[in-house]
């Protein structure tokens, strides 16, 4: 005979799920770790330039840190 008192098997506990961490606004602090790291790559394409010249793999390269950018700027960050 089964009681009413037994224990329920507990549901795993579910990841969040990839649309609500979107749609959230990173912080300053993230925005800035973003743009830092964006600085670093393009100096590290610019020295490779320096010394190897513009060729199609430092131009793409370029061109997606260049989209990266725009990707940044697209929403500046809110100043209170």
């Amino acid at each position: 005979m089964v009681t009413g008192n037994q224990p329920q098997p507990q549901k795993p506990a579910q990841e969040p799920s990839k649309a609500c961490v979107s749609k959230r606004k990173p912080t300053l602090r993230e925005r800035y770790s973003e743009i830092r790291e964006l600085l670093i790559l393009a100096d590290k394409v610019l020295a490779d330039v320096e010394t190897d010249g513009l060729d199609l793999n430092n131009l793409g390269r370029l061109q997606a840190i260049h989209g990266l950018i725009q990707m940044e700027n697209a929403e500046p960050p809110m100043f209170r």
